[in-house]
């Protein structure tokens, strides 16, 4: 039996898939201004909003899009290409190792930018709740989380565990491709980022994250 990480209907709180996507754009965004986690990602014009996207729209029974792209084989392998990212050795001792496991620093760090993306778009508590819930559950799967180096300053030798991944032209071209759920305005191969349409049955009705009432 596989675990279901968000309750029914999640995203219905927000009004659907669509005004999803700005609040995942806002997190890498946090992300990437982020000294522990900008490390990891050599390369910030890769979409990883929609990566995330199509894999959270999975979760939520929407599509299945990442199973079909990979699924969790190309997710394990952008995740050991962002530990074995080269940036790491300049940036704070908590980001830990070029190559090492995620930091407890980093995971505390990834979840607070989470908050912060929604906390951006006033989203309802509802949603929080059970969305960072989710979540915290999922990110057992990245463990053990580590400590950090033991010196400040940049990182002098090598992390006992590491491996070189890369992403092949295949799989780069597949994290481009907007996520395909019902509804969704797909024209031209890579489909149109500019305008999304969803199908009423997902209730998304607007780009924008529906706003908490006061």
């Amino acid at each position: 039996m596989v675990m279901k990480l968000f309750p029914e209907h999640l995203l219905d709180l927000i009004g659907g898939p669509g005004p999803f996507e700005p609040v995942a754009k806002a997190f890498y965004q946090h992300c990437f201004d982020d000294p522990l986690l900008g490390c990891m990602y050599e390369d910030k014009t890769e979409p990883h909003d929609l990566m995330f996207c199509r894999w959270f729209f999975e979760q939520n029974g929407l599509t299945d899009e990442m199973t079909k792209r990979g699924g969790s084989k190309l997710i394990n392998a952008m995740h050991r290409k962002a530990q074995n990212c080269p940036f790491r050795a300049e940036a704070p001792k908590e980001a830990g190792y070029v190559g090492g496991n995620f930091t407890k620093a980093q995971r505390n760090r990834w979840v607070l930018c989470q908050f912060k993306a929604c906390e951006d778009f006033h989203l309802p508590k509802e949603f929080v709740r059970g969305y960072i819930h989710g979540l915290c559950t999922f990110m057992s799967v990245y463990g053990p989380f580590v400590e950090g180096r033991a010196v400040d300053g940049p990182q002098t030798g090598k992390c006992p565990v590491s491996m070189s991944v890369t992403t092949t032209p295949e799989q780069a071209e597949m994290l481009k491709t907007h996520p395909h759920i019902p509804g969704y305005d797909l024209s031209g191969k890579l489909g149109n980022f500019d305008k999304v349409t969803v199908d009423e049955k997902y209730r998304a009705t607007s780009a924008t994250p529906v706003i908490a009432s006061a």
